[in-house]
């Protein structure tokens, strides 16, 4: 990277988060450093409230316009919210192309309180290493993470930062004609469906909490397969399945043929997810076709973490829980692409091999993998809450300007 003095960020991203980068971007300002922003959608525009340039033509003269973009304004860092949006990825070409770096953020590894701050991209991008020897070497001398959340979070600013962005893409399209979402169906009813669920759920309707007790209480043992969110682009991004129902059929397949009879597989509906997709029928049908109805208990609702614990494996796509999964010693097998999906903390083998013999993971590779990745890639603090952002601007900060992106991996 460049010295301080010669630095240009571009903070360029699509998403309800906007507002967190344009103060990171007036902190950066405040240090001498010019920053650039490109908007794409009216939800970009609306979390902007600063000085901007409006790109409304369409995704295939996106590299054209960029390039001149960056040469022109002399850009040297891209900064940006996940990377595997078209826009994105496109970007991280073009930057690529002309010598630019790239940094990556989104939300953290280790939850809650936590970001995520990479070079180039997350997950099967990431630079972080598989290795365990080379996990192990670099971990050496490098403290505990601490205490979770050191900061409150506000659930009330993200959903109303989500809602206003998709409610102004949809309100004032005209004026980024081009611009498409890369969520699936209409995001204005997902985030209603949402907001229904976690409604239903809260009062109870689904009875999550109770089953989760039943279950505890029956001594029958389990697995559990935490579902992720239908529009979650880490799955499209990083595993085979276009879909959500497409890892529920292949889990549920796998578990009737393979798994022991007297086991139970537990699915969990991710507390976020729309309440259209109707996730409970789909899997009692499936389980019905399985010949496995009492063998399927699908929760909806209740504490994951309760769960987890008393499982005999956990099984996961690419989501966040399969890391709690192993901080709470439970084997877990990984179907997509994840950082943690490491030799040692991770099953090696099959699925079908998984349900009869699961190993939980090396405790002290665990403790050195979580050393390391704190004091690489994750920063403390988040995107909504006013101590959390300032926290995590902060030390965002810090690090674009110093080059220690990746700090401890090189």
């Amino acid at each position: 990277m460049d010295s301080p003095a010669k630095v240009r960020g571009v903070c360029f991203l699509q998403g309800p988060a906007g507002f967190f980068f344009w103060r990171l971007s007036r902190e950066l300002a405040r240090r001498g450093i010019r920053t650039l922003r490109i908007n794409v959608c009216a939800g970009d525009r609306l979390n902007w409230p600063g000085p901007s340039t409006q790109y409304r033509g369409c995704l295939e003269n996106w590299a054209d316009f960029l390039e001149g973009f960056f040469v022109e304004s002399g850009v040297t860092e891209l900064v940006l919210l996940g990377e595997q949006r078209e826009h994105h990825r496109i970007a991280i070409e073009v930057a690529h192309k002309l010598g630019i770096s790239v940094v990556v953020c989104e939300l953290g590894y280790l939850r809650p309180g936590w970001l995520t701050l990479e070079r180039d991209g997350m997950s099967g991008n990431s630079r972080f290493p598989r290795d365990p020897r080379a996990i192990r070497e670099r971990a050496k001398g490098l403290a505990e993470p601490g205490p979770g959340r050191i900061h409150g979070n506000s659930f009330a600013v993200e959903a109303l930062s989500d809602v206003s962005f998709h409610l102004a893409n949809a309100a004032f399209w005209f004026l980024y004609p081009h611009y498409r979402t890369h969520l699936k169906g209409q995001p204005l009813m997902a985030d209603i469906g949402i907001g229904l669920h976690l409604l239903l759920t809260r009062i109870g309707w689904s009875g999550g909490h109770a089953k989760v007790r039943a279950l505890l209480s029956s001594g029958r043992p389990f697995f559990v397969f935490p579902l992720q969110i239908e529009n979650d682009f880490q799955v499209r991004a990083y595993s085979r399945y276009r879909s959500i129902a497409e890892s529920i059929t292949e889990v549920m397949t796998s578990f009737a043929r393979h798994a022991p009879q007297q086991s139970v597989l537990v699915i969990k509906a991710h507390p976020r997810e729309s309440a259209w997709l109707g996730w409970h029928r789909h899997c009692l049908r499936l389980a019905s076709d399985l010949d496995i109805r009492e063998r399927i208990v699908h929760v909806d609702g209740g504490p994951l973490d309760a769960l987890l614990a008393r499982s005999q494996g956990v099984v996961t796509i690419n989501s966040t829980s399969g890391l709690r999964a192993l901080q709470l010693g439970r084997p877990l097998k990984v179907l997509g692409q994840a950082i943690f999906d490491v030799e040692g903390l991770t099953h090696a083998g099959s699925l079908d091999h998984f349900w009869r013999q699961p190993v939980p993971p090396d405790a002290g590779l665990l403790d050195d993998f979580t050393r390391l990745l704190s004091a690489s890639i994750q920063v403390r603090g988040d995107f909504y809450s006013a101590r959390g952002s300032r926290l995590a601007i902060r030390e965002i900060a810090d690090r674009l300007l110093s080059g220690v992106v990746n700090h401890s991996l090189r």
